[in-house]
């Protein structure tokens, strides 16, 4: 190939070698003196062409200076650009302060950070409760719904659905019968017990205190025995998360056996309606009942901004009389729900079911918890002060 083109080059270049020269000076619009001859000057090749009555000289071909005889490229000029094309980027603006923050509450917390926003603490417990949600698929379970015609009229679905889904979901770690009483009376709530073979308190009150109540039966009950059903979007989101909250119960039973859920030398009582708060929280949201972080706002801003300040391991026991009576260690659902938080953001959801399962070894509450979250209870409570307030709950007065 080298070859044929450079006798085709040699050619080529003694055809335009014998072209007159004796004319006027080869430049384009110069006159020439034949048409159809050619020149080469420098690294232009020239043809002589008539225009109008003249014949004068016009470029037909531009060589490289580097490389005479070899074709420059055809480059096809380039549209000129707008005005707006040639203006200089118009750079992004700085984030505000308000974006860089909501940029950086999202991010997802280490294990047992301390340095946290509320958001990224929901964000990341989230996260973990939704790897274990996917991992475990529901699984049709024992489940039995008795409702008061008195309520026939009324929306009660969401009881019903959050309680099965509940009762589906951790079926594999409780697979017993589950029975929702819906009632307004404690007599028609006894009645089923007794048609249905549930065990009866001794108090003849379906939860051991007169009506209105919501409570669970460790072996295999729910009651509702109230006068009045909030509808979807017309209470707030606290009014929605018995059925879940109380089933979560009956699974903190089941792991713990033959342990005592309630007992205060057992476990305490932060960590009990803590961990229920927080699944029955994200199951209502997971049925489209209500929002997490609504009720979550719910629990933590009605209780301990009031009351002195009282460091999470004061909240020990159940001891609350609603409306009168408040005292420091009285109410352990909020402040424990986020504790919780913290437990599932920094470990995972199975961490925590795993101190359950661990006391049912025998193991006290303490060393079950530091075997099953990696991190010793007392080094737990002192990061919790640390990340309190941060976490959205009011340190007290």
């Amino acid at each position: 190939m080298k070859r044929t083109f450079t006798g085709i080059l040699a050619i080529n270049l003694i055809t335009i070698s014998f072209l007159p020269t004796a004319h006027s000076a080869v430049k384009t619009g110069a006159l020439c003196p034949k048409l159809g001859q050619k020149q080469k000057v420098a690294y232009k090749i020239f043809e002589c062409v008539k225009v109008g009555k003249k014949f004068i000289w016009r470029v037909i071909e531009v060589n490289s200076k580097n490389s005479p005889g070899v074709p420059a490229p055809s480059i096809s000029p380039s549209p000129s650009p707008s005005p707006l094309a040639t203006s200089a980027p118009t750079p992004s603006p700085s984030p505000s302060k308000t974006e860089v923050a909501k940029q950086e509450e999202i991010k997802l917390i280490s294990p047992w950070e301390t340095t946290i926003t509320s958001e990224s603490l929901i964000k990341t417990a989230e996260v973990k409760f939704n790897e274990w949600w996917d991992k475990h698929q529901k699984e049709s379970s024992d489940f039995h719904f008795y409702k008061n015609p008195i309520f026939d009229s009324v929306n009660t679905d969401w009881i019903e659905n959050s309680s099965r889904l509940a009762a589906d979901k951790f079926n594999y770690l409780r697979s017993a019968p589950f029975n929702v009483i819906l009632s307004d009376t404690d007599s028609w709530a006894i009645s089923v017990m007794e048609a249905h073979d549930i065990p009866i308190p001794p108090t003849r009150f379906a939860c051991n205190v007169p009506a209105p109540a919501q409570c669970s039966d460790t072996k295999n009950s729910f009651f509702l025995i109230i006068p009045r059903v909030a509808q979807i979007g017309a209470a707030p989101a606290d009014q929605f998360i018995s059925p879940a909250h109380e089933y979560f119960h009956l699974v903190q039973g089941k792991l713990l056996l033959p342990a005592r859920v309630r007992e205060d030398s057992t476990m305490p009582a932060w960590f009990i309606e803590g961990s229920a708060n927080f699944v029955g929280y994200w199951i209502t949201e997971k049925a489209s009942i209500t929002n997490y972080r609504s009720g979550r706002q719910l629990e933590i801003n009605r209780f301990y901004g009031l009351q002195p300040h009282a460091p999470l391991s004061a909240f020990t026991d159940n001891n609350l009389v609603q409306n009168k009576g408040l005292t420091a260690a009285s109410n352990p659902y909020g402040i424990g729900m986020v504790a919780c938080e913290y437990i599932v953001a920094s470990s995972s959801f199975d961490a925590l079911l795993a101190v359950f399962t661990e006391m049912s070894r025998g193991f006290t509450f303490d060393v079950a918890f530091e075997k099953s979250v990696g991190l010793s209870l007392n080094n737990f409570y002192s990061n919790f002060e640390k990340i309190r307030g941060n976490a959205g709950v009011p340190y007290g007065t």
